[in-house]
């Protein structure tokens, strides 16, 4: 620095400060950490926590940015997932998207998520679920117990599905394998366990009443 007879520090006073711009009001430091792994759960640990990214990158690299706020993944030039930032340990963030069609339907078997369902379609379905929820031995039972319903209540319809609830209710059967009876024999209406008896028709071969009459069968002498 003899040549400029000035010190770094005082050419970056004259030279390099004045043209500088003030950082942007929302800055945040970034740490970038990568590359990293997709393992085959599509979560990737960063500071020892896991978030989620786009399950189609399974076995690609990815590089994470870390604010004090917001975690960042990217691959390539693309951000491909946003999450706020966690420091739970040994816990997971997901974004519900990143998750395959088969975990997604996995993740919505919860008894939380089959109550308020039920909750839509009225009190008596929502009944039954707390009986099938509260009776059985197993969780996963339960469970597998609530999804059949729901998968009446698509096969049948929700009108005469909730129909069907009601009716298990009232004769005290609220179960899968009768709320199924009544909507395959068609008895969740108020009258549908009455029958109908249909006429014969009428047949030269069809005996009626007055042919086991005692005219006809008098007793020989």
């Amino acid at each position: 620095m003899r040549r400029y007879k000035q010190s770094r520090r005082e050419r970056f006073d004259t030279i390099d400060k004045p043209a500088l711009n003030p950082l942007p009001v929302r800055y945040e430091y970034g740490e970038w950490i990568g590359p990293l792994r997709v393992p085959p759960d599509y979560h990737v640990a960063v500071k020892n926590h896991f978030y989620s990214v786009p399950y189609r990158l399974v076995q690609q690299e990815v590089y994470a940015r870390c604010t004090p706020t917001t975690v960042e993944i990217l691959s390539g030039r693309s951000r491909v997932a946003s999450h706020e930032r966690s420091d739970a340990i040994g816990e997971k963030s997901t974004d519900r998207a990143h998750m395959p069609e088969h975990h997604q339907a996995w993740a919505d078997h919860t008894p939380e998520r089959y109550r308020q369902w039920a909750q839509q379609l009225g009190a008596d379905v929502l009944a039954v679920v707390e009986k099938l929820l509260g009776d059985a031995r197993h969780p996963a039972g339960a469970l597998n117990a609530c999804g059949a319903l729901q998968k009446l209540s698509r096969t049948h319809g929700q009108a005469r599905f909730v129909l069907a609830c009601s009716r298990a209710l009232a004769i005290q059967s609220p179960t899968v394998k009768s709320i199924r009876s009544i909507l395959q024999h068609r008895l969740e209406s108020p009258h549908g366990e009455r029958s109908v008896q249909r006429r014969l028709p009428l047949h030269g071969n069809v005996r009626g009443p007055s042919y086991y009459g005692p005219e006809e069968h008098g007793h020989a002498d």
